[in-house]
């Protein structure tokens, strides 16, 4: 799937699903709110209301499948000796695409979801492929629904995240700055703060699944207008019309640098494109520092909910560095400086402090 954010306008995320594995999917009826599910549980029939909230610890674990004799696959892995394979499946992918010729190879395999991430030589698309994770493709189905929300979306997330790049602050491999992903949804969130964008996961669902994954039920259910009947597409269309403000590229990114360098509480506060507005970390109970989780910047996940896309960073130095960064971007354009100069590659590290960064302007 193809979130329409890349620097090629796509960003692709693939899945290899392995046919001694199963997956265990509720997907959105087209027609019918009303999902009857039968194989995935042994005690019957379970009707859920799709379009209604459905609180996912309540929900029974799924059974393994069966074959045509009503017997359970004696083949089939657990989801212990799936995990366990995993590694093996993404370096063995790694090794294929470098044969095929594919650039910039690399595989992860130390982290919940191995993935392999490559660059196509054709085309220069960045793409990523993951084992058994069905939760990266919905998430990037929701984002495309995102790109497609409004015209000013799509150059506003590709603005911030070449900034982020030419700054030198999206490279969560060694600790500095957030992902490309993480930057995506902070840019989507301030959308959303200046009610050019609505949150989808809070409107009536009608796209998505629920989607089960190592011993857990995610909610990756979602509004899309591209299911909308006709006239549910004409009023959506007519409320974004009347209700979306007129906004310039260059307004909206000091609205987002000025958002993070003096508005947003890294201390207390915790971005959430979920619900489309601030959480507290205490209601995500993220308050509590541990060494593998110092939520220093807590960006939320929006389907795993207990994901913090800041954990990347676990240091303060990390932090005083992005936070120096919306704060010159910030005084930078207040003061009417190009474009061009606020996107200038930073070679080294710069010593941080409030005073040099308003030396700086």
């Amino acid at each position: 799937s193809v979130n329409q954010f890349g620097g090629r306008e796509a960003d692709v995320d693939l899945l290899c699903q392995s046919p001694d594995r199963d997956h265990h999917e509720i997907l959105m009826g087209d027609q019918n709110a009303m999902a009857k599910v039968t194989r995935l549980f042994e005690n019957g029939t379970l009707e859920l209301d799709m379009r209604a909230p459905i609180d996912v610890a309540t929900l029974p674990m799924p059974v393994p499948a069966k074959d045509e004799d009503g017997e359970q696959r004696g083949a089939a892995e657990s989801d212990e000796e799936g995990a366990r394979r995993e590694p093996l499946r993404v370096q063995r992918i790694a090794e294929v695409l470098e044969q095929g010729g594919y650039e910039n190879v690399t595989w992860i395999a130390k982290t919940k979801a191995p993935i392999v991430k490559f660059v196509d030589p054709v085309s220069g698309l960045e793409g990523d492929i993951g084992i058994q994770n069905r939760l990266p493709i919905h998430n990037t189905d929701l984002l495309a629904t995102y790109a497609q929300a409004h015209p000013i979306v799509r150059p506003f997330v590709y603005l911030v995240k070449h900034w982020a790049k030419s700054r030198g602050i999206n490279n969560p491999k060694i600790g500095l700055g957030f992902s490309s992903y993480a930057y995506v949804l902070m840019a989507l969130f301030v959308l959303q703060r200046e009610g050019i964008i609505p949150s989808y996961q809070q409107l009536p669902c009608n796209a998505g699944a629920l989607v089960w994954h190592q011993g857990s039920w995610y909610d990756c259910r979602y509004h899309t207008p591209a299911h909308d009947t006709q006239r549910d597409h004409h009023n959506h269309h007519q409320q974004q019309q009347g209700s979306a403000p007129e906004v310039s590229l260059a307004s909206l990114l000091l609205r987002f640098f000025d958002f993070y360098a003096n508005f947003f509480d890294p201390e207390r506060d915790v971005v959430s494109v979920r619900e489309g507005r601030l959480l507290s970390k205490y209601e995500k109970g993220w308050h509590i520092r541990s060494p593998m989780a110092s939520h220093f910047w807590p960006v939320e996940d929006p389907f795993e909910t207990e994901i913090d896309l800041s954990r990347v960073m676990r240091d303060r130095e990390a932090i005083d560095v992005v936070l120096y960064e919306f704060q010159r971007a910030h005084l930078m354009l207040d003061a009417g400086q190009s474009l061009s100069s606020l996107l200038e590659p930073c070679d080294e590290l710069p010593t941080m402090a409030d005073t040099t960064v308003r030396q700086l302007v």
